[in-house]
């Protein structure tokens, strides 16, 4: 299965298009900021995308966090905007809980790491 996750878009609705319509993808999460740029594309999904809201779209509807099974895993999906040091703060979230995958940003670098079970993606 191939997830595509996009976050912090900040008005670049070209770049978006351009990677959806050129990318062969499952599923698309989308971890906010501006995600009036993501709503407002013309592609057509295989599945409903995943949306969440980060920090520029408090007045927007869409969750701050989403609990889900993609392929049969467990994933906690959020911007992590309101976390000082999102990875720690998810860790310790994430003890004792049914999660294999969390997906966050908020972090200016990107990184893909594990924590006893849980994979932290921070795209």
């Amino acid at each position: 299965m191939r997830i595509i996750v996009i976050s912090h878009s900040h008005g670049r609705r070209n770049g978006l298009e351009y990677l959806l319509k050129r990318e062969t993808y499952d599923r698309v999460i989308f971890l906010g900021d501006y995600v009036a740029d993501f709503e407002s594309l013309p592609i057509k999904y295989k599945f409903p995308p995943i949306v969440v809201k980060g920090k520029y779209d408090k007045y927007h509807t869409k969750p701050e966090f989403v609990r889900t099974k993609i392929g049969g895993f467990s994933f906690h999906i959020i911007n992590g905007y309101q976390y000082f040091d999102p990875l720690k703060e998810m860790s310790e979230y994430s003890k004792g809980r049914d999660i294999d995958v969390v997906v966050y940003s908020g972090v200016a670098t990107d990184s893909v790491k594990r924590i006893g079970k849980v994979l932290y993606v921070n795209p």
